[in-house]
């Protein structure tokens, strides 16, 4: 049982990146300009790389965890969390993301490293919204985040800062 849901999650992750390499290659690669009569609306290329952000439950085995995450190619990013409270967890996982503007959808699996109360390693995934100006500056995200396989049914809400 345990194994099919490591595939399937495999199989949806290959999936949605498989979706945003096409999407992107069909997009040119310099600045999409849509000329109006009265003005010109241009899509902005994400100038920020890093994000440093509290989340409240989520992708760790405690309530509070504190994570970096870098965005290491366009769109895809790996992210490294520290579960302080109650309990001390480690996580890590790769996201993608779907959207080129401020508000894009999150995807992504990765594992938890339990310290304390379960020692052990547990696969986890993400299915999530994510505000995140192209700018930088504070940034907002709400997930599904199971822990497979005793928390199938999880989520969490962050809250950080884009540079």
């Amino acid at each position: 049982m345990m194994k099919l849901v490591l595939w399937n999650i495999v199989l949806l992750f290959v999936c949605l990146t498989s979706l945003e390499a096409q999407s992107v290659g069909q997009q040119d690669s310099t600045r999409l300009q849509t000329s109006t009569s009265a003005n010109v609306i241009t899509q902005q290329e994400r100038t920020t790389t890093s994000t440093i952000f509290v989340e409240l439950l989520g992708n760790s085995l405690a309530l509070v965890s504190v994570s970096y995450q870098y965005e290491f190619v366009k769109n895809f990013a790996f992210k490294v969390g520290l579960g302080i409270i109650p309990s001390m967890s480690l996580n890590t996982l790769i996201t993608g993301f779907i959207g080129n503007g401020d508000y894009r959808f999150e995807y992504g699996a990765g594992v938890i490293l339990d310290v304390n109360y379960r020692i052990g390693v547990y696969p986890t995934a993400r299915l999530g919204y994510r505000y995140q100006p192209v700018q930088g500056g504070f940034n907002f995200g709400i997930a599904i985040t199971p822990i497979f396989p005793d928390i199938p049914l999880f989520g969490g809400i962050s809250l950080g800062w884009g540079f």
